[in-house]
């Protein structure tokens, strides 16, 4: 992130002397700098959708319903503002309490500590974890345990300046990957996914691209799974050596985060760190300014101060 804070004041300084064109921007390029032009219509298209759930929540019949529109709301929050997501978690477990109704409050806890550890609460992530019977869940459960632990130990990992913690965090992170996958079918997708990116902490990384682009091919597009999947595909290639196609990737998972709405633009801000290396400094402080002003407005405690 430094890195980039630092190719954002250089880009400052140069972006009235620069040429757009530089570099030759292709195609898909070419879209992204129009979706990102636009991104105000996808925010209030969301924004829209929103207060359209919140209308039905307001005339909602029973602690029931409320609770179903919440999870809709919580649905729509996540990714694009953290801590009305967040608020909404917390309404959904005071209810899931007053119904005395447990798995819907293991549920909402489980979405609690996977939001808690997106924006940086870690200490609050792991309390709740914590305070979880994994033994005495659904088998349902279990799997939404070990995916939010994954996340967890990824964004300590990730954000981690010790290496002896980082190896400490990947070690877990296998070791709850294992007992994810030993309770899903192979066939399932979840299943697939996560032997993808086992194969890429091993290092096999062809035999993880092949797995992502057969998968990739059978994801609907505009959907949050198809930027996630190309972001995956990206960081395989990028492994791999092979920019062209990391950027194409990237570029994909970027303009659909933003059609979507998500203000967890990971995407873009790869990428302006690619193309400012490549020499196109303009577009590269344009993708920073728009992904920083996304994680502002997302408001994580965490990701916009790194």
């Amino acid at each position: 992130m430094k890195k980039l804070i630092t190719i954002f004041y250089v880009a400052t300084l140069l972006a009235p002397l620069t040429v757009m064109g530089g570099v030759g921007a292709d195609s898909l390029l070419v879209a992204l700098d129009k979706a990102i032009a636009d991104r105000g219509v996808y925010v209030e298209r969301r924004i829209a959708a929103i207060e359209s759930l919140k209308q039905q929540r307001a005339s909602a019949a029973s602690l029931e319903d409320i609770f179903f529109l919440n999870e809709h709301i919580i649905d729509s929050y996540t990714s694009f503002l953290c801590d009305s997501a967040t608020r909404y978690i917390v309404a959904n477990i005071a209810i899931a309490k007053e119904l005395g109704d447990k798995e819907r409050l293991i549920n909402s806890q489980l979405r609690l500590a996977g939001n808690y550890s997106t924006s940086g609460l870690f200490l609050q992530a792991e309390e709740i974890f914590g305070q979880i019977n994994f033994y005495s869940l659904k088998d349902y459960q279990k799997s939404a345990y070990c995916w939010n632990k994954i996340r967890y130990y990824e964004q300590l990992q990730k954000y981690s300046n010790n290496q002896r913690l980082a190896d400490e965090y990947a070690i877990k992170i296998d070791n709850v990957r294992d007992t994810l996958m030993s309770g899903l079918t192979p066939d399932s997708e979840l299943y697939k996914t996560e032997k993808i990116f086992k194969l890429q902490h091993a290092k096999r990384y062809n035999e993880a691209l092949d797995l992502s682009l057969a998968q990739f091919k059978q994801t609907e597009p505009d959907t949050h799974g198809y930027a996630m999947k190309s972001m995956l595909i990206a960081s395989l290639y990028r492994s791999l050596g092979n920019r062209e196609q990391e950027n194409y990737y990237l570029q994909l998972a970027a303009i659909t985060d933003i059609k979507l709405a998500v203000k967890e633009n990971e995407a873009l801000l790869i990428l302006a760190s690619n193309l400012s290396e490549a020499g196109d400094v303009a577009r590269a402080y344009n993708y920073i300014k728009s992904a920083l002003e996304d994680s502002n407005f997302y408001n994580s405690r965490f990701k916009s101060t790194v």
